[in-house]
């Protein structure tokens, strides 16, 4: 009788950690969503970011990213850490538009082609399938035949859209997917959130690197195209940043010093997104649970 009650003890206390587990999920079992925005050099901002995430023992289980934000992001569910990102733009130069870009008049109504930039992808990637990732990976982008959104996850043409997607009208050439012309997602969704909403993830974090910080004077006529920029993005997506657990807007960039265009300052930019993210941990300390 005592060993019967004993098994039954034994049993009734497994059944309790099992709910107990099931209703309150281990920090290892959670889906963390993390999104990245597009912004062209800016986005190194979130090589910093990830680098202070990573300090703080968060690491995402599901990625999804536009343009300059899905290269880095491919990047890290490759499993390459944001330290060997650093290592990796020196060496390969992406701090020169040109070393990324070939500028050329390209075939498909753009002034750069992508041959650079799939060459890098194809050095530190050596394969093309979403599957072979270490972390869950969504990609976005335009079809420009019909103005839709499309948002990728499978397939076995993870760098093609990857380039789809940093191809920004006009200035690079749109990129031909199975017959279809994809460009930048930016242009109609440069914070492409919906996957991660549909994957039920326990904590979405966002990073966005093109917002506006109000200014107490008038802007400087330099600084006023980047504004401008910032004030339309935020006015497209400021909707899908409520929905975020936690909402990292980039603050110190959008700017003439920190553009677009900023490449020869990615260590600058690197730094400011670290330090954001750093001082934005520190204000939300239940970021961490």
């Amino acid at each position: 009788m005592k060993f019967l009650n004993l098994v039954y003890i034994v049993i009734s206390l497994f059944i309790s950690v099992v709910n107990l587990t099931a209703q309150n999920p281990s920090p290892a079992s959670q889906r963390i969503g993390l999104c990245l925005s597009g912004g062209g050099a800016l986005g190194y901002a979130h090589i910093g970011a990830l680098q202070a995430l990573e300090e703080a023992g968060i690491r995402p289980t599901h990625i999804s990213a536009n343009s300059m934000g899905s290269i880095v992001g491919v990047l890290y569910a490759a499993g390459i850490s944001p330290a060997d990102m650093l290592r990796m733009i020196e060496q390969e130069k992406g701090y020169r538009i040109h070393s990324l870009f070939d500028v050329n008049l390209g075939k498909n109504f753009g002034f750069m082609k992508h041959d650079k930039l799939r060459k890098v992808l194809d050095k530190y990637i050596p394969y093309n399938n979403f599957d072979s990732l270490q972390t869950k990976f969504y990609v976005c982008c335009v079809d420009i035949r019909r103005g839709k959104v499309k948002i990728v996850s499978q397939g076995n043409k993870l760098k093609d859209y990857v380039i789809a997607s940093s191809s920004i009208p006009l200035l690079y050439e749109y990129c031909v997917i199975e017959g279809v012309e994809y460009v930048d997602g930016g242009i109609k969704n440069n914070f492409p959130l919906e996957p991660l909403l549909e994957e039920k993830c326990n904590k979405i974090i966002g990073i966005n690197v093109i917002n506006f910080t109000p200014s107490d004077t008038t802007i400087k006529a330099e600084d006023l195209l980047s504004n401008l920029y910032a004030i339309i993005d935020e006015s497209i997506n400021e909707h899908k940043y409520k929905q975020c657990d936690f909402y990292v807007p980039i603050k110190g960039l959008n700017s003439y010093k920190y553009s677009t265009v900023s490449y020869k300052r990615y260590k600058e930019i690197y730094q400011i997104g670290y330090e954001n993210m750093k001082a934005y941990i520190e204000q939300h300390p239940e970021i961490l649970e």
